[in-house]
């Protein structure tokens, strides 16, 4: 039916905003339709599909991406490994259940650390919308509102939410659909944070309008696109140049992720590291190679690539003396450096979005962050900022570094180094 079919795109259209890009990702879809109409348009570009309703279209049961689980909730989803899945979408689905705490706790147990559940459930305001529309008008399945068994106000669906798992300060629960509809998005948070990698909630400023985040992303890939230019300029890398990707998230969930893989031609000369497990990039980017590291040492023979690229990094490996560190360290495993991080003399601090209190000396940066609730970035192994007199005092002797900017509205957002070894013993093996 048409109101039915146009509420269906507004809750598909709001998931893909809030989510940016499937692309690669383990996605559920729970209760999602015999036809699984908003699977279906994401399968050309997930990695996989799990569908789980009482009954699922053949055509979808047979397709190779597609695993699907026929079966009642929250039963089904037992079948389903712990942390194994990035999103999971819960669509009009917790109305039609008696104990819908059972199926978001397992929702949660399904859901990989830092990853993103979405629920999304009529309000009670539409209660009166959606059974006229289906006992009046005959717009909306009538046999579908004869099941409902209760209705959803953010201040009822947040307790739910709590509940099953997911921190307060991860979910944000809004209205939807003209006020007829409640909807959530919830990350489940990381179990261990390691000192230098954060999940998103931690170095981000997750409490975004999900339209906003979309919008946000969008633009910054943008930028992005520009700095991956002006790399492309100054390092003129070949088909055979080899490149180390210092730094890359597991995260592939946003368009501005990774942005140098989504860019980049000769994926099969690069190999990427992090702190984090994020092999799942190797799926992502076919012919990537992805080798997980501890630390600033890197586990790479001296000088075994041409090119070691590392973008927003450096604020986060600790100390001067620490940062000091990761930048010999590249050249000790790289021909060259090409290095980008946020300018701290830029108004905005784009980690925690808050204006100007970055210009203060540290230890009084770091109380505000405290007293605001940031305390993870208010610890200078997470969050160290740099001017560009102190990113060129980082850089050992024997080092031809060239210096340039990335601007927003004329001001100096971003600083880009670009380093080159003119000294053999630049980037001697440094300590653990």
């Amino acid at each position: 039916m048409a109101l039915d079919r146009f509420g269906v795109w507004l809750s598909a259209r709001r998931i893909r905003r809030t989510v940016g890009s499937f692309s690669g990702l383990r996605v559920v879809d729970i209760g999602c339709g015999y036809e699984a109409t908003v699977a279906r348009a994401l399968l050309p570009v997930v990695a996989s599909m799990t569908l789980v309703d009482v009954a699922i279209v053949p055509v979808l049961r047979n397709h190779p991406k597609v695993r699907a689980i026929e079966g009642r909730l929250p039963e089904a989803l037992e079948e389903i490994q712990d942390g194994s899945q990035d999103v999971v979408i819960c669509n009009s689905v917790l109305e039609h259940l008696w104990e819908p705490a059972d199926t978001l706790r397992e929702v949660w147990r399904i859901l990989a650390p830092g990853r993103l559940a979405l629920v999304n459930v009529p309000s009670w305001r539409g209660k009166r919308y959606l059974e006229f529309s289906a006992f009046r008008l005959g717009t909306s399945p009538a046999d579908e509102m004869q099941d409902h068994k209760a209705y959803y106000d953010p201040r009822d669906l947040w307790p739910l939410l709590v509940r099953a798992g997911f921190s307060p300060r991860d979910i944000r629960c809004s209205r939807h659909k003209f006020g007829l509809n409640t909807f959530a998005a919830c990350r489940k948070a990381a179990d261990e944070p390691d000192r230098h990698t954060a999940q998103p909630s931690e170095y981000f400023p997750f409490p975004r309008h999900p339209r906003l985040l979309a919008v946000t992303s969008e633009l910054s890939l943008r930028g992005r696109r520009k700095m991956f230019g002006q790399f492309m300029e100054a390092t003129k890398p070949s088909a055979a140049t080899r490149i180390l990707d210092v730094g890359v998230t597991p995260d592939v969930s946003l368009p501005d992720a990774n942005y140098f893989e989504r860019l980049y031609p000769h994926l099969h000369q690069v190999t990427a590291s992090s702190v984090e497990d994020a092999s799942n990039l190797e799926v992502v980017f076919p012919g990537l190679k992805f080798v997980r590291t501890a630390g600033v040492k890197l586990p790479f023979a001296d000088q075994e690539f041409d090119i070691a690229f590392s973008a927003a990094v450096l604020e986060h490996v600790g100390d001067d003396d620490q940062q000091r560190r990761f930048v010999v360290e590249l050249l000790r495993v790289a021909r060259s450096a090409y290095l980008l991080t946020p300018n701290r003399w830029f108004p905005i601090d784009f980690h925690t979005m808050l204006p100007l209190i970055h210009w203060l000396p540290q230890r009084y940066h770091q109380l505000i962050l405290r007293k605001v609730g940031r305390e993870f970035l208010s610890r200078t192994e997470n969050l160290n900022l740099v001017s560009r007199r102190r990113l060129i005092s980082l850089f050992p002797p024997g080092v031809d570094v060239h210096l340039s900017q990335h601007r927003i509205l004329g001001l100096s957002s971003n600083l880009v180094a670009y380093a080159r070894r003119v000294d053999s013993k630049v980037g001697a093996p440094s300590s653990p």
